[in-house]
């Protein structure tokens, strides 16, 4: 069976929910050049991923539109379930009506499932309206070039001429010849015209004129295709109505390096505020002193006062361990359970418990004076500290210097993913296509820099603004000859993302 399925024209955000079901489970993804990486990250571990783009690229070398039609049939000959990947809609200006005849011909089983067109979503994310009671009632969508070898031109410039709203589709290299036509076909100079690059992604750039000058503007501006043109009266609205490239922190790609599941609170917020999240997972979590931390469960109840959390990590891979024993969160009753801050408090929750205690200065420290504040005398206070191998030592150390009997676990170690896997983000680091840099731990900031090698803090230090969720982590940086731009007064994914857009608010 052959899926083809439109992606949407660049945000991840409007793909479909049928789209995102069968990616999820497809064995393999012939995909198109242009579609955004995040969908990409849907597919099962297992599948095969092939690059169908038309243009030389990190993922692969080009195919012709033969080779892409003969691989759709071999690999479902095979057995398998195919998804065509296709920017925007498959079946406008996506050659999906080419495709689906191949495959009917071949006897192979299709579905064709729609994606958001280009047409609408682009215009939209500029502030244009297709359609408007007062000013448009039609629309049409055109090619602005045709096949090659076609003896004659189909486009009906005179008809297209009386249009209200004329959307082109691959028309930069011949907008001048277009907007000619159009012209000479009775449409007036004075048109306003639209051009958008990159639309609906944080690359998003929008110029406007007139048919009469809308060529010569890009030219002069060096704007170059990926780009969709919309032509009509409507195109005088976008002054009022552009919402999207008025976001705060519009038009930034920013590093997330964690995995998917850690990054969605940071990632959604940033999307909301206008950015692109770049997620990367940089480091992977492995298992710690699973023996050492089975030990110490098995002293509950009685065996401790408290339990603290400096991580949510350390709350999921403890929960884990528990499970691996087959018990569950009753064996902590008789202790009380502090943690580093809201976040790891939200992990404990979705385990069914609630934090005694979260402090108000959320980092090690902050932890260490909360507990102690509970107890008038901390001599003899016994605290189980699950954390990772290798962690920082201040709530341990602080605690004890106070009197406390501390027992720390190793429950997980964090390993940095090999260099060959962070290819793709080498090379935006290296050319600066990455503005903003975040990192939420020193094995982050540890594990780029390995792969960086020894200008790590150089390169680092091209992007724009480098934000460190805490202290330690920026300290780490600076180690590492990074400069800190960005230390926000919470270590959390909502509190760095607030103070981004206080930031670039103010350098504005």
């Amino acid at each position: 069976m052959v899926f083809l399925v439109g992606a949407g024209p660049g945000d991840p955000g409007l793909m479909t929910l049928r789209g995102a079901e069968l990616l999820r489970r497809a064995d393999v993804v012939i995909h198109d050049g242009l579609v955004h990486p995040a969908l990409l990250d849907l597919i099962p571990p297992g599948s095969e991923r092939i690059y169908a783009g038309k243009k030389h690229s990190e993922l692969g070398l080009p195919l012709t539109q033969e080779e892409i039609a003969a691989l759709l049939v071999e690999k479902a000959k095979g057995g398998r379930t195919v998804v065509r990947l296709k920017g925007g809609d498959p079946f406008i200006f996506g050659r999906g009506g080419e495709e689906a005849d191949f495959l009917r011909t071949h006897g192979i089983p299709f579905e064709v499932v729609p994606g958001v067109t280009a047409a609408t979503a682009v215009a939209a994310y500029a502030g244009i309206p297709l359609t408007h009671r007062d000013l448009a009632t039609t629309v049409a969508l055109a090619a602005g070039q045709e096949a090659e070898g076609k003896p004659s031109s189909s486009i009906d410039w005179a008809g297209l001429a009386r249009v209200d709203t004329l959307v082109l589709f691959m028309a930069v290299k011949s907008l001048a010849s277009c907007a000619a036509k159009l012209m000479a076909a009775g449409r007036a100079a004075s048109t306003p015209v639209a051009v958008i690059r990159w639309g609906t992604t944080a690359g998003q750039r929008t110029l406007t004129g007139t048919l009469e000058n809308i060529s010569a503007r890009v030219e002069a501006e060096g704007l170059r295709p990926p780009a969709l043109v919309v032509i009509g009266n409507v195109v005088s609205l976008r002054d009022r109505l552009t919402w999207y490239e008025h976001r705060p922190l519009f038009g930034l790609r920013v590093l997330v390096p964690r995995a998917k599941e850690q990054a969605h609170g940071l990632a959604c917020a940033l999307s909301e505020l206008g950015a692109e999240p770049i997620i990367t997972e940089v480091t992977r979590v492995l298992d710690g002193d699973l023996a050492g931390m089975e030990r110490e469960l098995r002293r509950f109840p009685g065996g401790f006062d408290w339990v603290a959390f400096a991580s949510a990590t350390a709350v999921d891979r403890t929960m884990g361990v528990l499970d691996r024993l087959g018990l569950d969160v009753r064996v902590l009753a008789g202790a009380r359970v502090a943690v580093v801050g809201h976040a790891t408090a939200a992990a404990l929750r979705k385990h069914g418990l609630r934090a005694d205690l979260v402090p108000d200065v959320q980092d090690g420290t902050g932890l260490a004076s909360a507990i102690r504040d509970v107890h008038g005398d901390f001599r003899g206070v016994r605290v189980l500290l699950p954390r990772a191998e290798g962690g920082r030592e201040e709530l341990a150390v602080d605690l004890e210097a106070h009197g406390a009997q501390v027992t720390t676990v190793a429950v997980y170690r964090t390993v940095p993913v090999p260099g060959a896997e962070l290819a793709g983000l080498l090379h935006r680091l290296h050319s600066a296509e990455i503005e903003v840099l975040t990192f939420f731990a020193p094995s982050q900031v540890d594990a780029v820099s390995l792969a960086l090698g020894q200008h790590a803090g150089e390169i680092l230090s091209k992007a724009r603004v480098i934000a460190a969720i805490g202290p330690t982590t920026a300290n780490a940086l600076r180690a590492r000859g990074a400069r800190v731009d960005l230390v926000p007064n919470a270590p959390s994914s909502e509190a760095l993302a607030s103070s981004l857009v206080t930031y670039f608010k103010e350098k504005s």
